[in-house]
């Protein structure tokens, strides 16, 4: 029988600098000074939408007391994607902002093109965000920020990145509370197949200001989600965060946000509108494109949910 103190030995010298080796992947190490920071580690989420493994390298440069730069690079292996496909993808993302006002010495612990560590109490900030992957859904996108003392408003959406073909990571509109070492956000996120090239149909049964796009035929144009979640974000040592999100994914949200309030845009004036955007049909409950007929049904709404590790992307 093995003595007890020697497995104690075997523990204390070669087991635990082992797992204390690989844990640390996972925990990015920052090398920071006073205006700016590098950061980079091992990324990884498990849900309902997106399980993904791969690593992140981000950083930030301060310009001056009132702006600052930021720079990200993620690569990810996706297991499941909000396209339905697995495969290889990365996200390259440059943001900068413009901090004023009072003093804020509150913490900012949060590293991403987003988020800014200058100490401004409020700040304005855009970022661009190119996407690119093995399974036909890459992409660029932008999103602008507001940082309001300890709140954050920020809208990802693929005009803001040029083009604006409303397709794939189509939408992300996040509302966060800072306290501490805590975020809190409200987020709504919505993901379509790609429009370009669909055919825009007129039917008096379907109820469209400007009609409908024809989605049968289009790539992923039977994928779609609309979320509404809520998200708590964690900063801890090494700079390092860890997120949680729970939520629902309906189609009915999705038609919502992006079909009746954006796309029909009744609140605007028929003479100050310059492009008619048709709406992006919802999904049925056989995964069909719901046109209103009297056999089809909504696809019922789902849970979304999940847990991450350093992720700073909606959409990865």
């Amino acid at each position: 029988m093995l003595d007890i103190r020697f497995l104690m030995i075997i523990w204390i010298k070669l087991l635990c600098p082992l797992i204390f080796s690989l844990l640390s992947l996972f925990l990015p190490q920052i090398c920071q000074a006073q205006n700016w920071a590098i950061q980079g580690g091992i990324c990884t989420t498990l849900g309902t939408h997106q399980k993904n493994l791969g690593f992140t390298l981000r950083g930030y440069v301060q310009a001056s007391p009132f702006v600052q730069f930021n720079g990200e690079v993620t690569g990810l292996y996706h297991y499941k994607h909000y396209s339905g496909k697995k495969g290889i993808g990365f996200r390259t993302s440059l943001g900068a902002l413009y901090g004023f006002g009072k003093t804020d010495i509150s913490n900012k612990n949060f590293l991403s093109v987003i988020n800014h560590q200058m100490s401004n109490a409020y700040a304005l900030g855009y970022a661009f965000h190119y996407y690119g992957n093995n399974f036909q859904t890459s992409q660029c996108s932008g999103s602008v920020t507001a940082h309001f003392k300890n709140w954050l408003i920020s809208l990802e959406n693929d005009v803001f990145g040029g083009g604006g073909k409303d397709r794939f990571r189509t939408s992300a509109l996040s509302t966060t509370f800072q306290k501490d070492n805590f975020q809190y956000s409200f987020q709504n996120i919505l993901w379509t197949g790609d429009t370009q090239g669909a055919m825009r149909v007129k039917d008096s049964l379907y109820p469209a200001r400007f009609g409908y796009l024809d989605m049968e035929n289009q790539p992923f144009g039977k994928t779609s989600a609309g979320i509404i979640a809520f998200k708590v974000n964690y900063a801890w040592n090494f700079g390092q965060t860890f997120q949680t999100s729970v939520g629902i994914d309906s189609e009915k949200i999705r038609n919502f946000f992006q079909n009746a309030l954006l796309h029909d845009m009744y609140f605007v004036p028929q003479s100050w509108i310059r492009s008619e955007n048709a709406h992006v049909p919802m999904i049925d409950d056989k995964n069909e494109i719901y046109l209103y007929k009297s056999h089809q049904k909504i696809r019922p709404a789902r849970f979304y949910g999940g847990i991450s590790i350093n992720q700073t992307s909606t959409y990865e």
